[in-house]
């Protein structure tokens, strides 16, 4: 970036979109490497305040500006339909009419060290058994580590894994067959899952790192829960294990603009 940054100067006025301003896995040179880019820019936008800050810390020059993210969510045909081919309905939820129904949670996405599926993981084996889990997504690395979690754990009837990238002509499916999206995250910055899962009926437990938990109204149609705190996460896992919660939490969704 600095590279093309340099090319650009003469000829052009340069922004410079940062959806995360630092990576959150950190590497030795990113602090004063992103503040070079930062430096050089005519304006810096970011997306939520905590990252404007973060930015305004790094390149104290700089125009920031704080611009919210739009919805950018793959229709429920997209892609499918102009190949001719339909994609998969939504499973029906099962009816929560008794405390039996299981409460099936998905975690969707990239796999990585900050996104908490460890916490996860540990709050889910003290959780109701009827409480289950898919991890759905590419991993950062291999499963090893989550496999032998699990085994420790003794949730290799309660888990199934996903390992890889979600098409988008599978995601309804994905999402049809759960009853909340979970998002364990340590640290964030912002996320458009919640929206995805709203997009589809489904309602989020989420933790407030950053500005994951801004489109998520606690109790109404999602539940929220401190950044890496299984204890807590277990309450709400507790809670979503009532099919009564359940229907009144996608009962609670908005429509999503998209």
């Amino acid at each position: 970036y600095l590279a093309i940054m340099a090319g650009l100067r003469r000829h052009a006025r340069t922004a410079v979109i940062c959806h995360n301003v630092l990576p959150h896995e950190r590497r030795p040179g990113d602090v004063p490497l992103t503040r070079a880019l930062l430096g050089r820019a005519d304006t810096v936008i970011t997306h939520s305040a905590a990252q404007a800050a973060q930015a305004r810390d790094l390149a104290p020059a700089a125009t920031v500006r704080t611009v919210a993210m739009p919805p950018h969510l793959p229709g429920n045909n997209q892609g499918t339909e102009r190949a001719g081919v339909s994609a998969p309905a939504p499973t029906p939820p099962p009816d929560p009419a008794g405390p039996s129904a299981p409460a099936r949670l998905l975690f969707f996405g990239i796999v990585r060290p900050y996104k908490g599926l460890d916490v996860l993981l540990r709050a889910l084996a003290q959780a109701p058994a009827e409480v289950t889990l898919t991890v759905a997504g590419e991993f950062w690395a291999d499963t090893t580590e989550m496999d032998n979690l699990i085994a420790e754990l003794g949730l290799a009837d309660r888990v199934t894994l996903r390992p890889g990238y979600v098409p988008a002509d599978e995601i309804p499916a994905l999402f049809g067959a759960a009853d909340a999206l979970v998002m364990p995250y340590r640290e964030a910055t912002a996320s458009q899952n919640a929206l995805l899962a709203f997009a589809h009926g489904v309602p989020v437990i989420t933790t407030t790192a950053g500005a994951l938990a801004e489109p998520v109204r606690d109790g109404v149609d999602g539940l929220t829960c401190a950044p890496g705190d299984a204890e807590d996460l277990l309450r709400a896992l507790k809670e979503i294990s009532d099919p009564q919660v359940v229907r009144r939490l996608r009962a609670g969704i908005p429509a999503v603009d998209q």
